[in-house]
């Protein structure tokens, strides 16, 4: 935000840095379950004994047909989700729970690791545990973009088009030079796991939808220390 001050973007992000700052009240524990309910949904499905995948590694049908009932994004999906590899949001979305360390895949079975049994007890933990790893580690454009596609997603009122202009006068761009778009916010780990979190009214084209939830989530990610559960 300091490099951006005297830029012409530089009134709409001190707009958005506002907001963040503001003091602002917690989500309701109804709008932090709707959150989280797919997280949960899996986390209970493999309690215990675990999910059994398939010889090839994937969800057996029964479980892709389930979860694409809970999954925002694979509700529209089209085809009969019944196979993980052909219903890319439900592969995604176990995919980013191993990412995030909530799940991992031992002797066939998809398992909860001790993240993700005290996560399955204690939402605010488990929002706690998603939060900070929304924000890459190493510094560079995937750190940028995620920095501020999460203070995007953190307000409601500014229009995302302020997130690629802000990564262009930092000196970015794309490989073709063509210039930067919403679709690389979209790209951005962040969006990628805010997006499956979505509730309903998500379009395919958008980043995500900024529910009560999902703003919660991003401003726990840039302020770690802020309560996001009441």
């Amino acid at each position: 935000l300091l490099r951006l001050r005297s830029a012409p973007v530089g009134p709409r992000l001190a707009a958005l840095g506002s907001v963040l700052c503001a003091e602002q009240p917690p989500p309701s524990h109804d709008e932090i379950d709707e959150l989280l309910r797919p997280v949960r949904w899996f986390l209970e499905r493999a309690e215990g004994e675990g999910i059994p995948l398939t010889a090839a590694g994937y969800l057996k049908p029964v479980d892709v047909e389930a979860a694409s009932e809970v999954i925002p994004a694979a509700k529209d999906w089209i085809g009969k989700k019944n196979r993980e590899d052909q219903t890319a949001p439900v592969l995604w979305f176990r995919e980013t729970l191993q990412s995030l360390g909530l799940l991992r895949k031992y002797k066939g079975r998809l398992l909860l690791t001790k993240v993700g049994t005290r996560g399955l007890a204690d939402a605010g933990f488990l929002l706690g545990h998603i939060a900070p790893r929304l924000v890459p580690d190493m510094a560079g454009y995937e750190r940028d973009a995620a920095l501020l596609t999460l203070l995007w997603a953190a307000s409601e009122s500014v229009g995302v088009d302020v997130v690629p202009e802000s990564l262009m006068l930092l000196g970015w761009q794309r490989h073709d030079r063509e210039p930067l778009s919403a679709y690389e916010v979209r790209s951005t780990w962040p969006a990628h796991v805010l997006r499956q979190l979505a509730p309903a009214g998500w379009r395919s084209g958008d980043p995500f939808v900024r529910s009560a939830g999902v703003r919660a989530l991003a401003r726990k990610a840039l302020l770690p220390e802020w309560s996001a559960t009441s």
